[in-house]
Order: C-alpha cells, then structure tokens, then sequence
C-alpha cells in the first residue's frame, strides 16, 4: 500500500448506501424498545445483569462470573467449543503438492471473562 495510493473510502459507505428489505423491518440494536419493544431492553438489562454476576459453582465451590457458568453449561465442563469441519481441503502444486485437510476446529478460553 505504500507504493501505490489508496483513496479514502467513508467508513459509513455500505451505511449510507443500505437498501431495506420491503418486507420485514430492520432492528436498531441502539434502541430496541421502538422496534421489539419495551420487554426486549428489560430482558438485555436482566442477561447483561446475570452475566456480571459473581455465582458459586456448584461443582466445584468456586466463584465465578455468570456469563463462564453459563458457557460451562453450553460447551461443557472445560468450555471448550468443538466444531466439525466437513470438506474443507486446500491443496497446491506450487509447494511441492501440498494438501491440508481441517477436520476438526477447537475453541479454547471462552469461558475465562474476568471482572
């Protein structure tokens, strides 16, 4: 990018430029009482509340934020999130036939949020 110049895009272009769908309605996340409601702020509030909230473990007798309890509860006692990849080869002739084959992802640390 340092050889050749970049024009300057605006940042808000696909914003500006957004076409609605013409059946439906789109969801102002900033404020979700005009288009869900008044039940849907409350209920945000109240999943943001449980998430800070420090609870025991009844496991392990050890506290921990909600949000990790509930992870825990998702993916399992070690919060680890396992994802099944089918068919996802890459193959090249360039690096003397290289073939990767991913089969299997694996997503550790989501159950580690801190206060």
């Amino acid at each position: 990018h340092l050889l050749s110049p970049i024009k300057p895009t605006d940042p808000f272009s696909s914003q500006n430029t957004l076409q609605p769908p013409t059946e439906g309605q789109l969801i102002d996340w900033g404020n979700l009482n005009t288009t869900l409601g008044d039940w849907a702020t409350s209920a945000l509030r109240e999943i943001g509340s449980a998430f800070n909230e420090t609870v025991v473990d009844d496991e392990t007798e050890e506290e921990n934020l909600g949000a990790n309890q509930l992870i825990r509860e998702w993916f399992g006692e070690d919060g680890i999130l396992t994802i099944d990849i089918p068919n996802m080869k890459f193959e090249t002739n360039k690096l003397g036939g290289l073939n990767v084959t991913i089969q299997r992802m694996r997503i550790l640390g989501l159950d580690t949020f801190q206060e």
